[in-house]
């Protein structure tokens, strides 16, 4: 997969960008009227969601897993339709390069000795 270019049908241009792990589709499904199901069913517009391809990938895995099906029986297939959709209205980027080993400690270091602002940005 490459970056997906094309504006999300439900999304405006000023969405924050969102990143949801596969447990919380796995939840969604299993339970629509909890707080995961509302954050994906009901609150999708709100956000543009961000994948990645193995992302998405794990997310269809488990999502086709007959144990899942025969556990929770409740996992109703309209609504596996509407995760299809959400996903492939999904804005896909590209995984980078991990980073080199030690990398993560190095910055947990040098980031402690001062305060950087950040700015996320779409």
């Amino acid at each position: 997969m490459t970056t997906s270019t094309r504006q999300c049908a439900r999304c405006g241009p000023n969405m924050h960008n969102v990143v949801l792990d596969t447990v919380i589709f796995v939840r969604s499904l299993i339970n629509p009227s909890d707080l995961w199901g509302r954050l994906v069913f009901v609150h999708g517009a709100r956000y543009r969601l961000v994948v990645s391809e193995p992302v998405v990938v794990e997310i269809l895995e488990v999502l086709h897993r007959p144990e899942l099906a025969r556990k929770y029986r409740g996992v109703a297939r309209a609504n596996l339709q509407t995760v299809l959709d959400i996903l492939a209205d999904a804005r896909v980027i590209e995984v980078g390069k991990p980073l080199p080993s030690g990398a993560i400690q190095r910055m947990k270091n040098f980031s402690s000795q001062r305060h950087w602002p950040v700015r996320i940005t779409s």
